[in-house]
This record gives structure tokens, C-alpha cells and sequence, in this order.
């Protein structure tokens, strides 16, 4: 479930209606060059929104891996019996990893959630602690993995900016980047919100990266940091 804020019943209703125009009953859907993106529905007022840390709990499936299971059998036993034997060696073995488990407990590291879809959020933290701003700002320019080829792009002009630049004239290069700033945040994917923050910023005041720092969203600085946090436990309880 999700709450809308601020949203007038006009809002409600151009959400509600499909791609072709027809209005669709209590969902709606928004799309991207034809491939659905996401799709909403079972609206309902309420008296409270939702906040974060309102969740009753959250379920894990805990996957074991690397289990050794002897399954040397007889050559004399039918493939039935063979069977047999394996499944209750496999048995045994869980059984007891589920009994240690129980007894002693596991190492709970934090998952790759933690340090974002191209692993690079921690870098951007570890960046951002040691007040280098224009670093952390390059790291979630650049280049990433399997985005359309228009964003990648734009990355890479970004990365190019000051090509054939004399960097010992800060007017040339404060130029360059503000011409690419404004070109490269129009080629953006409408995910990219960080990035779009920092381009909007850096073609108002180019080379001022704390300040196009400080534009990302509150939560997602969080996020930055929180990934430093993650980083440091699962280095520490891997000792």
C-alpha cells in the first residue's frame, strides 16, 4: 500500500486512466516506450499516511549453500535404495546446520541491497566522509551497467566534459561543465534522480559540487552513508 499526498481527485483520475484514454476502475498504469513500468490500484482515502518504520516485520528465506552431503552409496543397491540413502544424508546434514543455527546463531551481514544496483554506494559514502565531493559526485556519474544507450551516453559525455580543456583555467573549465550539465540532464532516464539533482545544480553553479551534493534527496544521502555503516560490519564480522 501506498499513500498519495497532496493529490486532488483530478490527479486520482488521470492516474486511473489507461494509455488508450479508457477510464480503468481502480488501477492505473504508467509506461516507457511501450513496456509497462508500474501499475496501481485498490485506491482508498485514509486519515494516516504511511511512514517509514511502519512495517509489522519483514519474512527471509534463508539460503544454505556450499552443504556437503556424502552420497556414497553401494554399487549393490537399487537406484531406489540409492535414493533413499542421499535423502537421508541430505537430511542429517540440514538438520544439523539447522540445530547450529538454533544453538549459536549466524553471521546476519547486510545483502547487496544495501550498497545499491551497481555496488558503488558505499563508495559514494566513503567519498562523501572525506569531504570530497567532487569524487563522490563522479562516481554516480559514471558509466553503469545494462541502462539504455541514451543514458550511457550522457555518462560518458559527462566523463569527457573537460576534453581538450585547459584545467588551469578555471573559466574554461567552469564553461565546459555547464554546457555539459545542461545538455547531459536532458538524456537522463526518469530513475535517474540523483543524477538529474546533481546536473541541475552543476548548470546553475558549475564546480561546486558540495552544493550539487547537497540537492540528492535526504533519504538517499542517507543511503550513501548507511552503506559505509554496512560496509564496516560486514568487514568487522568477517573477523
Amino acid at each position: 500500500f501506498c499513500t498519495l499526498y497532496r493529490k486532488t481527485p483530478y490527479d486520482l483520475k488521470r492516474v486511473n486512466s489507461s494509455a488508450n484514454g479508457k477510464q480503468n476502475s481502480g488501477c492505473g498504469n504508467s509506461s516507457r516506450a511501450g513496456r509497462s513500468v508500474i501499475r496501481v490500484g485498490n485506491f482508498s482515502y485514509v486519515n494516516d499516511d504511511l511512514r517509514l518504520g511502519r512495517l509489522s516485520g519483514n519474512r527471509f528465506d534463508i539460503v544454505i549453500r556450499n552443504v556437503f552431503v556424502d552420497d556414497a552409496v553401494d554399487a549393490k543397491d537399487t537406484e531406489t535404495t540409492s535414493q533413499a540413502i542421499r535423502f537421508a544424508n541430505a537430511k542429517e546434514s540440514l538438520e544439523r546446520i539447522g540445530s547450529a543455527f538454533k544453538e549459536a546463531g549466524f553471521i546476519n551481514y547486510y545483502g547487496m541491497q544495501r550498497f545499491g544496483k551497481f555496488h558503488d554506494t558505499h563508495e559514494v559514502g566513503l567519498a562523501v566522509l572525506k569531504q570530497n565531493f567532487e569524487e563522490a559526485v563522479n562516481i554516480i556519474m559514471r558509466e553503469k551497467p545494462d541502462e539504455y544507450e541514451k543514458v550511457r551516453d550522457a555518462r560518458k559525455r559527462w566523463d569527457n566534459r573537460f576534453a581538450g580543456i585547459n584545467l588551469s583555467d578555471e573559466r574554461s573549465v567552469r564553461e565546459a561543465e555547464y554546457k555539459c550539465a545542461k545538455c547531459v540532464v536532458k538524456d537522463l532516464g526518469r530513475f535517474n534522480n540523483s543524477e538529474v539533482a546533481l546536473m541541475q545544480s552543476l548548470k546553475v553553479d558549475p564546480r561546486d559540487y558540495k552544493k550539487a551534493f547537497s540537492c540528492i534527496t535526504k533519504n538517499m544521502k542517507l543511503m550513501f552513508l548507511h552503506a559505509v555503516q554496512s560496509l564496516v560490519w560486514n568487514r568487522a564480522a568477517s573477523y
